[in-house]
Parts: structure tokens; sequence; C-alpha cells
């Protein structure tokens, strides 16, 4: 029986990666570079781990973590700089994979608040969430969801979190064939997307995104035979 990771398109998080690791080398300042390294490290990490990839998540972790310092920040950003490192350390270390998607979610809140603080962070633009009702279909659009919580974490502003949100909350899949464990997880997708749209603040925000990591990766690593 098929179930939906065989369907699940990269592309959306390949672009974002492609469009960071393009603005390095364009950005004129020293913290624009870090920012768009951080930003393709921070992309890695979660396409691993959403594949059910905890080994290929601690080498972008890594490098996250071993920049100590943003070259023309003041010190007044050091405590930002060091809980980002922290979560990234955590990913790096991680002992198991429940352990990093919880740091990878608090990751993206701790480079939220520094946005919130200081003014900047990415501007993500997207398209709208496709329509339809089948299986590749529902697939793009929990891609295109978890995209959006991930921006919307990132950003300083609300964003587009409820975007993101709202897509998960749908009923899971529906007119899909799917076995019973995918079901399982597209039911608990489900139940992560009415939960975040129901919290605000971005810590909360934070540990339902490492659920929804953790529920992604779990259906995708059984499908390709566990990890």
């Amino acid at each position: 029986m098929r179930t939906a990771s065989r369907y699940v398109p990269w592309s959306l998080s390949a672009l974002l990666l492609a469009v960071a690791c393009s603005s390095a080398g364009n950005f004129g300042t020293p913290v624009q570079t870090r920012m768009a390294v951080h930003f393709a490290s921070a992309v890695r990490i979660q396409s691993a781990l959403v594949r059910g990839d905890l080994d290929a998540a601690r080498g972008p972790a890594e490098t996250i973590w071993a920049a100590d310092r943003i070259p023309d920040f003041g010190t007044e950003a050091d405590p930002y700089v060091l809980e980002v490192r922290e979560e990234a350390r955590n990913i790096r270390e991680a002992r198991s994979y429940t352990d990093a998607v919880a740091a990878t979610g608090r990751l993206a809140a701790a480079c939220g608040d520094c946005h919130e603080r200081f003014g900047g962070g990415p501007n993500f633009q997207s398209s709208p969430a496709q329509m339809g009702d089948q299986l590749d279909t529902h697939m793009t659009r929990h891609v295109w969801a978890a995209d959006r919580l991930w921006e919307g974490l990132l950003m300083a502003s609300d964003g587009p979190w409820p975007a993101g949100a709202a897509i998960l909350a749908e009923d899971p899949l529906a007119g899909s064939t799917l076995s019973g464990a995918a079901t399982r997880h597209a039911e608990r997708l489900a139940a992560l997307g009415r939960e975040a749209l129901a919290v605000t603040e971005r810590g909360d925000r934070a540990a339902v995104f490492g659920q929804v990591l953790a529920t992604c990766g779990a259906c995708h690593a059984e499908d390709a035979g566990g990890r």
C-alpha cells in the first residue's frame, strides 16, 4: 500500500536553501553574510529531520555552533547568539531524534527572538498552497505548511505561522489511500495543526514545530524501512 512519504516534494526547502546560499555571496555586510550561512544551515537541519535522518542534521548544526560571535554586532547580541549556539550544540550532540527535533524548534525560536529584538530577519515570499485531493498534492501542502511554520518562527512578526497551521489542521489526507501507520501520522499532524492555531507564544510554537518535524520524520523513516 502506498504511503505518503514517497510523494513528498522537497523543492520548497531546496529553493529556500538555494536562495540562502546564493545570497551569502551577494550580501554586503558581515552580519548579512553570517545570517545567510545560519539560514542555509538551519534549512539543512530542518530538511534532514523531516526525512528522519538525524545524522545528516549534525554537520549543519556544527556550522551554526562554531560561529561564536556575529561580526559588527555589539555585546547586546551576545545572549541571543549564546542561545542559538546552545540549541545548535543540542542538535549536534542529540542522543535521540526526539531531542534533535525539539532543539530544532527552539533554535528557530531563538533566531526569531533575535530578529525581533534587532528588527532584522529574512523576508519570505511564497506561492499559495496547492489545492486538490490527490496524495501527492496533500504532500505538497504538508511541505508548504511546514515551511510556513518554520518561517513564522524565524520572523520578527507573527508572519505566516497561522496559514501553515490552518493547512495542517485540515482533515488528514482526505481521499488518499494510506497504510494504517501513515494514517495515524496524518491524524497526528492534523491535531498538531489545530494546536498550532491555538498557540501564540514563540516558545510554545517552537514546541509544536518540533512535534511536527517528529511526526513527518517518523512517517518518512517508517516508509523507508526505518533509520
